[in-house]
């Protein structure tokens, strides 16, 4: 009942124009599907379930206050997103998100403002703050309330972004989620010979190819629709898969091959900070990888090791970095374009996999900067990236995997915010626009703006423009 709270906690429920972080969240990592039932506990004014409406998805929702007669219902999908953050009284946040856990047949998503939101939190009460509103907030700090959750449900949980976490009731389901972040993305490979054979059977082949690609190595027998047809056809798989090796040659697939490995590694890896020592906490599809490339759980592990050995020399880092085919180089950091990360060294990709299974995925970045010298990851982001020759920094998400403290800067209402130069070494040779990008930095070169020190903000860098006359 209202009257029996101390704060006015209806208050806190505010309008929104979009989707809320954690149902974005939700639909764009595949746990919000269109055939997914979603009940929003604590719904405030409903804008979430009008929109999931709005876009075929069924939802429902219950607020105390602004849907106190809804009913509360058992859902795949429950979302307890802001709500922790008004309840003053500790004992009754367990009891709220026990009871939501409760209500979730699949997935529940939590989430929560942090200390990173804080702005001017208002007066001291309890363990949070009274703000000018007459609510109350506890900000959370981003490892604390992890570890609350966990202890509260007794689950482990997986960080879908900062402040915002999901339970799942099947581990199964929440292993290929795990694994779903790790897997890079790995284009089919071009026939490099003919073969009479292979154009014979090019359909059923076809099939092969983009099962054996995604998996990295030959599909087993519950893991494509077409092993029955190929048996009839060709007499086994083992005997497709050869055909098939044979017209796309060794080497393109030795590259989806290694591609995978690497997955294994960075995926096997983060497996140690989620307590998954073992290989068989993981998937089917992922031990039989194990099996596949790397013989045993044995050498799996010996593999592993030697690349985590490898982050705790900072100069064996910055050599991998060197190496790394796509990102640019600076003396102290490292920068690559988000869609360039799967092409990185493996050795890249396991540093920043170590802040983003801390953190999640930090909404609207599109670069990340790992630190040279100190392990420290920071995800930025730049709205106008394509469109802009000189896009400004408008946030950065900052991870210290030494003390897993978060910290985020704002640039945004700043007159005088970093800048980007050179937009073509930070993405792929595919990337959209990347000879356009790479065109404009030749002009500037020879129009001299390249001089050093190049000025790394918008005011000086509109100065030596204003200076040359370009």
């Amino acid at each position: 009942m209202l009257a029996d709270w101390a704060y006015a906690r209806h208050r806190a429920a505010i309008r929104r124009p979009d989707l809320s972080r954690p149902i974005r969240l939700g639909r764009e990592d595949g746990i919000i599907t269109s055939d997914t039932v979603v009940f929003d506990f604590g719904c405030g004014h409903g804008d979430d379930v009008k929109r999931l409406m709005a876009l075929g998805i069924p939802a429902t929702g219950w607020d105390p206050v602004h849907a106190r007669h809804a009913a509360k219902r058992n859902a795949a999908v429950v979302n307890l997103g802001f709500v922790l953050n008004v309840i003053e009284n500790p004992t009754e946040r367990v009891a709220v998100v026990r009871e939501a856990w409760a209500l979730a047949t699949s997935v529940l998503i939590v989430a929560v403002r942090t200390s990173a939101d804080q702005r001017d939190p208002g007066l001291a009460s309890g363990d949070g703050f009274v703000t000018a509103l007459g609510t109350f907030q506890k900000y959370f700090d981003h490892d604390e309330f992890k570890s609350w959750l966990e202890a509260a449900i007794g689950e482990s949980v997986v960080t879908a972004g900062p402040g915002i976490f999901y339970l799942f009731r099947d581990s199964e389901r929440r292993a290929l989620f795990l694994e779903s972040r790790f897997r890079s993305r790995v284009v089919v490979p071009r026939i490099s010979q003919a073969s009479a054979l292979f154009e014979a059977h090019r359909p059923l082949l076809e099939e092969l190819v983009a099962r054996a690609t995604v998996l990295g190595r030959a599909p087993e027998a519950d893991e494509w629709d077409g092993e029955a047809e190929t048996i009839r056809v060709l007499g086994s798989v083992a005997r497709a898969f050869a055909i098939v090796q044979k017209a796309f040659g060794d080497a393109a697939w030795s590259g989806v091959r290694d591609r995978r490995t690497d997955d294994l590694t960075v995926l096997l890896a983060i497996g140690r900070f989620d307590g998954k020592r073992r290989v068989a906490m993981h998937s089917d599809s992922v031990q039989r990888d194990v099996r596949a490339f790397f013989g045993s759980e044995q050498r799996a592990n010996k593999h592993v090791d030697r690349a985590l050995a490898t982050l705790k020399d900072m100069s064996l880092v910055a050599a991998a970095m060197r190496s790394s085919p796509v990102g640019k180089l600076t003396p102290g950091a490292f920068y690559l374009h988000t869609s360039a990360l799967d092409a990185a060294h493996v050795v890249v990709r396991l540093y920043e996999a170590c802040a983003r299974a801390y953190i999640g995925r930090v909404d609207g970045a599109n670069l990340i900067k790992l630190s040279r010298d100190t392990p420290k990851v920071s995800y930025l982001s730049y709205p106008d990236f394509d469109e802009q020759a000189h896009p400004a920094l408008e946030r950065s998400v900052q991870v210290s995997l030494q003390t897993f403290r978060l910290r985020v800067d704002r640039y945004d209402e700043r007159d005088n915010p970093p800048i980007l130069h050179r937009k073509e070494l930070f993405v792929l040779p595919d990337y959209p626009g990347r000879e356009a990008f790479a065109a404009f930095t030749k002009e500037e070169e020879a129009a001299g703006l390249y001089a050093d020190p190049v000025p790394g903000t918008l005011k000086e860098w509109n100065e030596r423009v204003r200076l040359l006359r370009v």
